[in-house]
């Protein structure tokens, strides 16, 4: 199978989508919550980041499971446990414990399924579309980043206006009632539209039989193209190139409201449109490149060319003493939306062509470190937002920058793909 039925996977890149913006929807708020809870900034960095840094240790629980199991039964499952983490947070003001907040989204990070959409997709996308629908994948990511600073206006906005405010409902609590009726909607559409994969079952838990050769006519090709040795640093660079994406976007993100709100005195409002409409520009250059790349194979291109242009990008975000507000808000949103762009870019053809780069038999193992890479960057890119300041920022940025670029410069001879690949 090339491709799956549109609708499933569209249903499974809207789990991608809410994954991300369960994750960020907290951010213009965290600060404020943990402090109400006798919490200080760096907690409130620790809240925004043990959220990946969980689904980075769920994802070893999610990819045993879900190769024993069908994809609906075991997404079902995560969504109520994402579902009852929202709900925890919510009541979290009840029990006026800083550390009920940090449970809640420990529970949701464990139950988020990062792997699943990369794992859906290696599997069930040919390796002709896979960079397309990956993607598809980054935008969809990407785009729940740029919704979630949304979502916590718009929930802001119906607090204020509905003048109800007490322990149970508030700006602070607010959010975790919203994600949790967002997934409370999703599984019932899930379970009403998506469609298992065929075969999936026997596709994950069987190893396909290599042909054996007849007694005293030596190995079949098959058998001495399978016994050469596969370099392991190239997946290795990809899976740093998508290391250093969950770092940047959640470390670019916390460290824009940060900026915002301290020291340009924006509202908890102001400042999440400011961030939505950043990450927005970023999703859509993502989907815009999804189509374009939809009957090319640049993937090795496309991903140094993304990585130098990320580090070009930070340059901007270096501080350069600008007195005028609005031409600090100019360069900055300038250099911020050209980092995340081009560095989304380049995870989006990092992460297909670390499975193109090994064996069939390898391929799941492959994503898996990828997307583990990706959740811990994104938890400690949280956790480092919410110390960095002006004069250390862009040097950090450009730093991650700088090495994810040259690691790929370096080693393009072994970004080769490999004709055992599936």
């Amino acid at each position: 199978m090339s491709m799956p039925p549109k609708l499933s996977l569209c249903l499974i890149l809207c789990m991608a989508f809410l994954t991300c913006a369960n994750l960020v929807i907290v951010i213009p708020t965290a600060t404020g919550y943990a402090q109400a809870l006798g919490g200080d900034s760096t907690f409130s960095g620790v809240l925004i980041g043990v959220t990946p840094i969980l689904a980075s240790f769920g994802v070893f629980g999610t990819y045993w499971v879900v190769k024993r199991s069908s994809f609906s039964t075991v997404i079902q499952c995560l969504n109520f446990g994402v579902v009852c983490g929202n709900i925890l947070y919510a009541l979290a003001e009840l029990t006026g414990w800083s550390y009920t907040i940090l449970f809640a989204r420990s529970l949701i990070g464990f139950c988020a399924g990062l792997v699943i959409p990369p794992f859906y997709i290696t599997q069930v996308v040919g390796i002709k579309r896979r960079s397309e629908v990956m993607f598809y994948f980054s935008a969809a990511n990407v785009l729940g980043m740029a919704a979630g600073p949304l979502f916590a206006w718009l929930v802001e906005e119906v607090v204020h206006r509905l003048q109800i405010e007490n322990l149970v409902w508030n700006t602070f609590t607010a959010p975790g009632w919203f994600m949790a009726a967002m997934y409370l909607i999703y599984m019932l559409l899930f379970s009403l539209l998506f469609q298992e994969p065929p075969a999936t079952p026997a596709m994950l838990s069987t190893k396909a039989k290599e042909p054996e050769s007849r007694p005293g006519t030596g190995p079949s090709p098959l058998e001495l193209v399978d016994q050469r040795h596969t370099s392991l640093l190239g997946p290795i660079v990809c899976i740093w190139v998508t290391t250093v994406a969950g770092i940047l976007n959640t470390c670019c993100e916390v460290y824009a409201v940060k900026m915002a709100q301290d020291y340009w005195g924006w509202t908890i409002a102001n400042s999440a449109l400011f961030l939505s409409a950043i990450v927005f520009v970023a999703g859509a250059v993502n989907l815009l490149m999804g189509r374009l790349t939809s009957k090319s194979q640049v993937d090795q291109l496309g991903l140094l060319l993304a990585s130098l242009l990320a580090g070009a990008s930070a340059v901007l975000l270096l501080d350069y003493g600008l007195d005028s507000l609005a031409e600090q808000v100019a360069v900055f949103a300038l250099g911020l939306t050209l980092l995340l762009s081009s560095i989304n870019v380049a995870r989006s053809f990092a992460m297909p062509l670390a499975t193109k780069l090994v064996p069939l038999k390898r391929k799941q193992r492959t994503s898996l470190w990828a997307m583990i890479g990706m959740s811990m960057g994104r938890g400690c890119g949280a956790i480092l937002g919410s110390a960095l300041t002006r004069a250390t920022f862009g040097y950090v940025a450009l730093g991650f920058c700088l090495s994810a670029a040259l690691s790929v410069a370096a080693c393009q001879r072994k970004l080769k793909i490999d004709e055992r690949a599936g």
